[in-house]
């Protein structure tokens, strides 16, 4: 789905006399748990810190929505040596609270992305509110959220350039080894289109992909360049409109459709602020994987369109009662609930292809253990 990204914003100076904390994700999942997540729709969760100071800085925002990500959620203050910890406060405009919470330095690596749980506080005004069904009663009052960050007191070295002859800087994960067959890649646009689906869906997510761990295409221009093609890589499959990056498994130009490109060229390249990976929680046996790698090579050879169609009626229609499954053209969540599907790891009972977002994809039983993992930060870097 969409996938641009549209403004053209500056967040971060690259200076080594700044000390820069930057909150990534609320991980909020368990306030959603028997409860609609559209419950905390047109609210916003609000994150502060205060460093080297008796008065926090000026909060930044973002929608509350399941497992929120700050788009501008960085702060910089002048670098103080004697200073060995900051605090993290995180409101939202609902009722509810955290409790402060001090990071130590010395308990948290630089440079690398932390998680730190905050207690919560406060009350729900919009418990009972929120149209549950007897089915489906309202979450818990209070619950504790999990925050990730990065802090660096020289930024610039952890940031890398990113979508080439276009202005971005961001933190890129350095190993992506352990990545495999069937891990989905979540991507946060912001583009107008993005925009929108992340509106629609209450999630942070505009658009998802799966990995595909193969060798790569042997090009004929260059066949004995055995080097690269005798190992498995890492690429990502996708439904795309046109206008991406190429497919090398392909010899003409980006095809609008269903493609595979190698994962750290399309993550560094993605036009938007941020691409995380959920892991399936059980790696797939010989079966599974031997059924998955069939069908994706599968739907990528038969060329399968973009399902533009499809795809708008799953955002403007929110009973999800018109849709219908096709083997004709797919969308981006479409594709990988049928490569999941293939391989036996979704039970064929709450199989629904063409009515499942890109979040939905994320709250597959087949993820629930796994912890997301950043693999693109944008900060907007001066």
């Amino acid at each position: 789905m969409g996938s641009h990204y549209s403004k053209d914003q500056i967040n971060v100076e690259e200076n080594n006399n700044k000390f820069t904390v930057a909150i990534l994700q609320c991980l909020n999942s368990n306030l959603y748990q028997n409860a609609r997540v559209d419950k905390y729709a047109q609210k916003n969760l609000s994150v502060s810190v205060k460093y080297n100071s008796n008065e926090f800085s000026d909060k930044k925002k973002v929608s509350f929505t399941k497992n929120a990500i700050w788009e501008l959620g960085s702060f910089q203050f002048d670098v103080s040596a004697n200073s060995t910890s900051f605090v993290i406060k995180l409101t939202s405009d609902c009722g509810l609270e955290w409790q402060e919470h001090t990071i130590q330095l010395a308990e948290h690596p630089a440079n690398q992305v932390n998680t730190v749980e905050l207690v919560g506080s406060g009350h729900d005004l919009l418990n009972g509110q929120d149209g549950a069904t007897d089915q489906q009663q309202d979450g818990p009052v209070n619950g504790n959220v999990v925050l990730t960050f990065i802090y660096s007191s020289n930024i610039s070295t952890i940031l890398q350039q990113t979508r080439e002859n276009k202005k971005g800087r961001s933190f890129i994960k350095a190993d992506l080894s352990q990545l495999d067959d069937g891990d989905i890649v979540l991507y946060s646009g912001e583009g107008k289109i993005s925009s929108l689906i992340k509106h629609q869906f209450y999630r942070p997510y505009s658009h998802v992909g799966i990995i595909v761990k193969t060798y790569p295409h042997i090009d004929p221009k260059n066949p004995d360049n055995t080097q690269n093609y005798n190992q498995k890589q890492l690429f990502v499959m996708e439904s795309v409109g046109p206008g991406e990056m190429k497919d090398p498994f392909r010899q003409h130009q980006s095809f609008s459709g269903v493609n595979l490109f190698p994962l750290l060229e399309r993550v560094k390249e993605y036009e938007g602020h941020s691409v995380q990976v959920l892991r399936l929680q059980n790696i797939m046996t010989p079966e599974q994987r031997e059924r998955f790698i069939t069908s994706c090579f599968s739907m990528h050879g038969a060329r399968l369109p973009f399902d533009i169609f499809q795809a708008s009626i799953l955002l403007l229609e929110r009973l999800r009662l018109w849709n219908i499954p096709s083997n004709r053209s797919v969308f981006c969540s479409e594709l990988v609930s049928i490569a999941l599907h293939k391989a036996g790891l979704i039970n064929s009972g709450s199989y629904n292809p063409s009515n499942t977002d890109p979040g939905e994809i994320a709250d597959l039983p087949i993820f629930n253990q796994s912890s997301l993992e950043f693999l693109k930060y944008d900060l907007y870097c001066k």
